[in-house]
């Protein structure tokens, strides 16, 4: 079975840095968000945090594999 040739091109590159910018941005805020609704100190800012870091390295090892 042939392999496919991959696809180096800037504009995946570019598309995958927006995607986990806005992926973390999302998440951080949504954090903040749930903080101040439930008044607590920064619970949700910090479990956001680490899912935005878990999902941006899975997507990173997904997409350039």
């Amino acid at each position: 079975m042939p392999n496919k040739p991959r696809d180096n091109s800037p504009q995946k590159y570019a598309g995958i840095g927006f995607q986990l910018i806005f992926l973390t941005l999302i998440l951080v805020f949504a954090g903040k968000y749930l903080d101040a609704y439930f008044n607590l100190e920064s619970v949700f800012l910090l479990i956001g945090i680490f899912i935005a870091v878990f999902a941006v390295m899975y997507i990173l090892i997904k997409r350039l594999k």
